[in-house]
């Protein structure tokens, strides 16, 4: 199983020592390649590639590559190649009579990587030819032919400049909040996008250092310090109580404010408001940055007409999305939802939906409802998700009060903010914390030995901690010869320590991963610690990895480690970065089906269609699976809106379609459902995949052979042969 091998290789260096350094990213094809040859345990694959990375490679020192001559070739390509490919047939294009003229493969190593990729797949020569090759000898010059160009790009890659990886975007946020303790800060976001080297953010060779970004470390390192020591008093907590007032007087600290009032709230003469869908939102002042938590708080009514339903809710600080979740209900019986989210000091707004609520939220859910009494004219007026409501439970109830309302709502909605709040105390920087009785006794030394060895991952050398200290003592002193002063003696040494951090936060030990010495060496403990962390958590290594690096168990224990950081939420980050960049699902954000045709199609199901690959995945992960079910499984993962993309029965429609053996779904988190008879398993059968090897108003199936054959079998197709006429209008 090679999948999670291509991933530790190359998810750490430009190059690799293992696999060819221009093939290593497309990682995905090869391990398919031999996937399918036998049942694999992940976690274990894992273990045992992370184990040989860390020794096998090609010496730097090595100064010629040992190939063996073309030669050996020759019989099988005189026998089965040159008839068709010859110097005056070259038929497609491509002259093996000249390659084989080469001494060994490293003269065209692009050449012979194509007649590998024939060979492999068997399709040369033509099929319909009766003398073709036993499979003996198609396996006898394979692998003759692979060791060839593993061993030349080994060699090449020994040669090259060894790139130094700087940590991307989303690991130096993770890093930051790690090591300083500042959950949800991310300093990074304002950082220039990284480049991707095919859609991969974490290749050495993708991750330039250009003046804008150097700026924008210095920027991020004095962002950093401000928040790492902070001056004063914690400061004091409070709450905040919103409630609906549409027929009620103002109440609590604010209204809760709808952006669309008529759809989010039911009006019924002499009762109060029912919340029916849609969204609300609250707005008001925070008065420090900090932890906020937010309390959701709302009586169930009118259950019995959807046994087993779920309500889900999502919510948004400033238009971006900071929680969302299932809320288990009872009927009459008051729910809660409660998070905390981090809130920056000043004007907040908090968007929040009930996502599968009722009656509105998408036209789906009632799309072409229609009466038979309607003439065509009124079923076309009429069409859209409240005919139901309109001109049929609406008359009803008119008629007859006591008419049920026919979908569950909520009564007494209230949402409750309080902060700010340090759960982990204060200050609430970590290092502010740790270091506390250092910084009031001015001992730099000691804080040193605690920050390098955290920033740099590594223990810190004696001279580069006298060198923090000396940086800090020289920065304090230089505040104090100030003229005129602005700083009080007994702030100086704050200001100065935060200075001597900016500079700690831009240092190349820092802002690079630096693995010092001869290309192909062991890695030492501390260097195989980081890889393996950034590698399943996109951050730094915790106290335990450091632990039995400082200790040399890390090898040992590695198995162990493994599967404790699998387990960790933290390797969530895995999850997202890989299925996303592996599957080029970043280009769904941008993808815009017509919506008179896609009438199904909103954000909230672009996030479902988002997180089955993720989920599926995780569950390979997790439960030990065999890779073959990443394109042929009886289950999948849905929640009620995907399962009703999937006209499967599901709550999230207003008339949910029945199936016998199969209990509609209802929620918004994405679950693990069995199908139906087994069907429609795998990635390929999956809405993400069909959405974006799509068309904006179409399917297309060029698109779709090209990504099955890039992303599962490493099989780039070839150009349109040249005699296509479109070719010539060029």
């Amino acid at each position: 199983m090679r999948i999670l091998a291509s991933m530790i290789a190359f998810g750490r260096m430009g190059h690799i020592s293992v696999f060819s350094s221009s093939r290593a990213s497309r990682l995905v094809g090869r391990c398919f390649t031999s996937a399918f040859m036998w049942q694999c345990s992940l976690v274990f694959s894992l273990v045992v590639v992370a184990l040989g990375t860390v020794n096998v490679g090609t010496s730097g020192d090595e100064k010629v590559a040992k190939l063996a001559p073309v030669k050996e070739l020759t019989p099988f390509a005189t026998k089965h190649c040159i008839s068709c490919h010859d110097k005056k047939t070259l038929k497609g294009g491509f002259d093996m009579e000249t390659l084989l003229t080469d001494p060994t493969v490293d003269k065209n190593p692009a050449a012979w990587q194509s007649v590998l990729e024939r060979i492999v797949s068997r399709d040369m020569p033509p099929k319909n030819r009766k003398d073709r090759p036993t499979e003996a000898e198609y396996r006898q010059n394979e692998d003759w032919l692979r060791d060839q160009i593993h061993a030349h790009e080994a060699f090449a890659a020994a040669q090259r400049p060894r790139p130094m990886r700087r940590l991307n975007r989303d690991e130096y946020n993770r890093t930051i909040q790690q090591i300083f303790g500042l959950s949800g800060f991310k300093p990074a976001d304002s950082f220039p996008p990284d480049d991707g080297v095919e859609g991969f953010t974490n290749i050495g060779e993708g991750l330039n250092l250009s003046a804008v970004l150097i700026e924008k470390y210095i920027n991020a390192a004095r962002d950093i310090a401000d928040r790492a020591l902070v001056e004063g008093a914690q400061p004091a907590s409070r709450k905040w109580l919103f409630t609906h007032d549409f027929y009620q007087s103002k109440k609590g600290d604010g209204p809760i404010k709808g952006h669309d009032p008529g759809g989010a709230v039911l009006q019924l003469p002499n009762l109060p408001p029912r919340w029916v869908g849609d969204h609300f939102f609250v707005q008001f002042t925070t008065p420090a940055q900090g932890n906020y938590a937010v309390r959701l708080r709302a009586t169930p009514r009118n259950l019995s007409v959807r046994p087993k339903y779920i309500p889900h809710f999502a919510y948004r600080l400033n238009d971006e999305l900071v929680h969302q979740g299932d809320v288990p209900i009872q009927d009459d019986v008051q729910m809660q939802q409660e998070f905390v989210m981090s809130v920056e000091k000043g004007w907040t707004s908090i968007d929040f939906r009930w996502v599968n609520g009722f009656p509105n939220n998408n036209g789906l859910r009632a799309q072409q409802f229609k009466f038979p009494e309607w003439t065509p004219h009124e079923a076309d007026i009429h069409s859209g998700p409240w005919n139901y409501l309109q001109y049929e439970w609406k008359p009803a109830y008119a008629k007859d009060p006591k008419t049920p309302y026919p979908f569950p709502y909520f009564e007494n909605f209230t949402l409750e903010v309080e902060g700010p709040l340090y759960p982990e105390g204060w200050p609430a920087s970590r290092f502010q914390r740790e270091n506390a009785k250092a910084i009031a006794s001015r001992d730099t030394r000691r804080i040193g030995q605690w920050l390098l060895p955290k920033l740099f991952r590594r223990p810190a050398k004696d001279q580069e901690v006298a060198d923090f200290v000396a940086y800090v003592e020289r920065s304090d002193k230089a505040l104090a010869e100030i003229k005129p002063q602005t700083l009080p003696p007994d702030r100086r040494y704050i200001e100065a320590l935060r200075i001597g951090l900016q500079r700690e936060l831009v240092s190349p030990h820092f802002l690079f991963m630096v693995e010092p010495g001869a290309i192909g060496r062991p890695l030492t403990d501390h260097e195989l610690a980081t890889r393996l962390s950034y590698f399943l958590w996109s951050a730094s290594p915790d106290e335990e990895l450091m632990k039995l690096a400082n200790e040399g168990k890390l090898r040992s224990a590695l198995p162990a480690q493994v599967k404790r950081m699998l387990a960790d939420s933290r390797s969530a980050a895995f999850l997202d970065r890989f299925t996303m960049e592996w599957l080029g699902l970043a280009k769904l954000s941008s993808s815009m089906p017509e919506p008179t045709i896609f009438t199904r199609f909103d954000e909230q199901l672009r996030t479902a269609m988002f997180d089955e690959p993720r989920a599926q995945l995780g569950y390979l992960l997790k439960e030990n699976q065999s890779l073959n079910e990443l394109l042929d499984a009886p289950y999948t993962f849905l929640n009620d809106q995907l399962a009703d993309l999937y006209h499967l029965p599901s709550l999230w429609s207003m008339f949910p379609m029945k199936r016998n053996g199969f209990e509609p779904i209802s929620g918004g988190n994405i679950r693990k459902v069995m199908l139906p008879d087994g069907q429609r398993g795998g990635l390929v059968t999956q809405a993400v995949f069909l959405s974006l090897t799509s068309e904006n108003t179409r399917t297309s199936p060029v698109r779709r052979g090209v990504w099955i054959l890039e992303k599962i079998f490493n099989r780039t197709p070839p150009p349109p042969p040249p005699i296509l006429p479109w070719r010539h209008r060029e």
